[in-house]
């Protein structure tokens, strides 16, 4: 099928060309690369947005930036996006990143998308072939325009996406399209409408959202986990690919209904019987047996969740959840590991409807907890205890089935944007204290700790985690305190609250 002169793309290129450029380039700063000088213009504006972006395209391709919806490159006669993408280092051991931020698009254009198909769409023009040039945001505080000239770019790679990928995005298109025309047409007054567009579609879309958040003009953005994967899988990270055609979040909830009319009621010990699943050394359950028991019943070979490639791109969120015969959570929940830079930013690029870069105040639906709590959803693996005064796995809890669990955003707003105000304040106002919290259990002495959000002021809180509360165990540092890792929580009663409402898959 022969390219619209459109989206043709603007400066050509060989793939030779590029190869020798970026192969160069790898392992070197972004000022070391900058022979055009891209950044003295930090020096009357140090706040100035798309930096990294401008000195690929002014300094290593040397042309100007432009704000076409086209794509930016012709690579051997192949429409090209470029893609300058920040990574951050994550909290793990190694030297492991994560993508900074979702991958923005383009612009959504509600009026004008009624008209497009995914083929002709200015979206598939841009992600059909990308060259992702990546570098190492390697700060843990938001730093200015001139910090970013020590960052060192980290690799390139020309992406395109395999077909289940494309099938997905294809589908996720559609029903941005589907819901946006029938607003077109169905209603007096569109515009009213629009902003339904994130909150009504979000718990179906596999790999995009939109956004940000009206009253701002919606975006196409790949989810931050989908730029985790392009980036793992460009490492040669292998992910394990579920059988029988699960390879997306509606044919993953089918299979779930399935399993549940399936097991729901047997055992712990029955289902470890069921699907081979051995006593450890010492005769005893393996730790993580419950993950072994769902990884087993999606048909999987690994034990471990993290490594199916369907939840890695959805960013679905795997969690047991034993509950207790009453039906309550055990325990509240831990999550993820906070990054305080994510409280303390104050600026963010955006691109404006006509594709120019612009800067624009730092806000909750910006941040990496309302990316947490929005892009993804959480998937919650049921065993329930039978008697009343059982605290511990023996291998007779019984298993209750999946949910697939997309947080309200009426929740989102009301506690997320609570916590997220809350821990910022703190931070930027000088306000963290270390306080007693009594007396350490495993070791001598008064145990203290930040005052951040506790789980009786707020359902999702900050709470830390080590071995023990010690002073060797304060491995990190805010505003001069010193603390334990802290870690995103759910109170076990809001837990309780999400499965009662969700649909028992």
């Amino acid at each position: 099928m022969g390219c619209d002169p459109v989206y043709e793309g603007n400066h050509s290129f060989t793939r030779a060309e590029l190869d020798e450029i970026f192969t160069h380039a790898t392992g070197k700063t972004l000022g070391e690369v900058d022979s055009a000088h891209v950044f003295s213009k930090t020096l009357t504006n140090p706040k100035i947005t798309g930096i990294a972006g401008d000195v690929v395209e002014q300094s290593l391709l040397r042309y100007p930036p432009d704000s076409k919806q086209a794509p930016d490159l012709n690579v051997d006669g192949t429409p090209t996006e470029l893609k300058v993408t920040g990574l951050k280092r994550t909290k793990k051991k190694g030297d492991t990143f994560h993508a900074k931020e979702p991958m923005s698009i383009t612009a959504v254009q509600p009026d004008k998308i009624s008209s497009q198909t995914f083929e002709t769409s200015p979206f598939w023009h841009k992600v059909s072939q990308m060259l992702i040039v990546y570098y190492l945001y390697d700060s843990a505080t938001t730093v200015q325009a001139a910090d970013y000239a020590d960052f060192v770019i980290l690799g390139y790679q020309f992406h395109r996406f395999d077909e289940d990928e494309l099938r997905d995005l294809r589908k996720d298109w559609q029903l941005v399209h589907d819901f946006l025309t029938d607003i077109n047409e169905n209603s007096e007054n569109p515009e009213a409408e629009y902003p339904r567009l994130s909150s009504e579609l979000r718990s179906k879309l596999n790999m995009i959202d939109t956004a940000p958040k009206y009253p701002h003009p919606p975006r196409f953005r790949l989810k931050r986990s989908v730029v985790d994967t392009m980036y793992q899988k460009y490492l040669g990270t292998e992910f394990t690919i579920l059988p029988n055609d699960v390879n997306d979040l509606e044919s993953l909830d089918k299979l779930c209904d399935h399993l549940t009319a399936r097991y729901s009621g047997k055992t712990t010990l029955e289902l470890m019987e069921e699907f081979g699943i051995p006593l450890n050394s010492t005769g005893k359950l393996p730790k993580n047996v419950h993950e072994q028991i769902t990884t087993a019943m999606l048909g999987s070979p690994k034990s471990k969740l993290n490594s199916l490639e369907l939840f890695a791109r959805t960013g679905l969120i795997a969690k047991t959840i034993p509950l207790l015969a009453n039906g309550l959570p055990k325990e509240d929940t831990k999550f993820y590991h906070i990054d305080f830079s994510d409280f303390t930013q104050e600026s963010i690029d955006d691109t404006d409807t006509d594709e120019t870069i612009i800067s624009r105040a730092y806000t909750f639906s910006d941040s990496e907890l309302y990316a947490y709590l929005h892009e993804q959803s959480f998937f919650f693996t049921l065993f329930q205890f039978t008697d009343p005064k059982q605290r511990k796995e023996d291998g007779t809890s019984v298993f209750r089935g999946f949910r697939r669990i997309t947080i309200p955003d009426e929740d989102i707003e009301k506690y997320g944007e609570k916590l997220w105000n809350h821990t910022r304040t703190l931070i930027m106002t000088d306000s963290l204290e270390d306080v007693p919290t009594g007396t350490r259990k495993k070791t001598s002495g008064d145990s203290t700790a930040p005052n951040f959000m506790k789980s009786s002021q707020n359902p999702l809180f900050i709470r830390g985690s080590a071995a023990n509360s010690d002073d060797s165990a304060k491995t990190e540092e805010v505003n001069g305190i010193r603390m334990i890792p802290q870690y995103f929580w759910m109170k076990k009663q809001y837990i309780q609250q999400l499965i009662s409402s969700s649909s028992p898959r």
